[in-house]
């Protein structure tokens, strides 16, 4: 696996772009335990990988 030229630069600056294609932060997102384990789904779309944003993606919004 190769990687893309922005990659190689600061590693927080990398860290937040890849997780801003992620649905990391998205008010559907609802964590499982399955077999004593932990995992994250989508309550919308639970077969959809996280990997990607989809159209219904909402951030959480933040409590003061």
């Amino acid at each position: 696996m190769t990687l893309e030229t922005w990659e190689y630069k600061n590693p927080e600056t990398v860290a937040i772009r890849r997780e801003a294609r992620t649905c990391r932060g998205c008010r559907h997102i609802e964590s499982v335990r399955c077999l004593g384990s932990v995992h994250d789904v989508c309550k919308l779309f639970p077969h959809r990988s996280l990997e990607r944003k989809c159209r219904s993606y909402a951030e959480v919004k933040q409590r003061d």
